[in-house]
């Protein structure tokens, strides 16, 4: 063991004549200054590479966002050519089979804004009386009249 401890000696007085050698006040500042810029040179790559992958991906979103702006016309100009009534109709007529009807057929439905939420028993009579005020209004010679007919056809 004691030999140990003596090889080791020599090695650490090297050692450390090195450390002190090399981290004198002539060699640390013209180390630190070679590290300070090997520092900003390596930011200064690191920044414009950076900045290079940052410029290729706004290229790619701005491509992509044109892309997409051209799909929104098309959309918006496919929406306009459907929306006309010459072609509303013609399908209208064929898959629904509807026909046009005349200005006087046709009713506007308004809310009436006044109306409340009622519950219970009072919904089941605010809708007969809103049924009933909308049912046709029959006089008693065109109901008897009806009948009459009703009786021939059976």
């Amino acid at each position: 063991m004691s030999r140990r401890q003596s090889s080791n000696r020599p090695i650490l007085r090297v050692r450390k004549n090195f450390v002190d050698r090399y981290l004198s006040r002539k060699r640390l500042i013209p180390m630190g200054f070679v590290l300070v810029l090997v520092l900003f040179a390596f930011a200064h790559v690191w920044k414009q590479v950076y900045v290079l992958e940052l410029s290729t991906e706004v290229r790619v979103l701005e491509k992509e966002n044109e892309t997409l702006n051209d799909l929104v016309k098309k959309r918006n100009s496919e929406i306009t050519e459907l929306t006309r009534l010459a072609v509303i109709e013609p399908l209208a007529k064929e898959k629904g089979n509807l026909q046009r009807t005349a200005s006087e057929n046709l009713f506007t439905l308004v809310r009436d804004e006044s109306y409340r939420e009622t519950e219970g028993i009072e919904n089941l009579f605010e809708a007969l009386r809103k049924v009933a005020d909308n049912m046709p209004v029959i006089t008693e010679t065109r109901a008897e009249s009806k009948d009459v007919f009703e009786f021939d056809e059976k």
